[in-house]
């Protein structure tokens, strides 16, 4: 089964040849903060999937 995680009106190109967006489904994705605060973990809510990392200074 999938979990739908964002709306392809969200998706942007990061030049780093993976899918990026900035916006996910509400209650989709859960965020943690790395205990250096220069980066966040992005997760899937429902499985705990590893989906990525958002670094601070980062613009989409």
């Amino acid at each position: 089964m999938w979990t739908p995680l964002y709306k392809s009106t969200t998706k942007f190109n990061f030049g780093c040849g993976l899918p990026a967006f900035y916006e996910g489904l509400p209650g989709s994705i859960t965020r943690t903060a790395g205990p250096c605060g220069r980066r966040t973990e992005i997760t899937c809510t429902a499985c705990g999937g590893h989906l990525g990392h958002v670094f601070k200074g980062d613009r989409f």
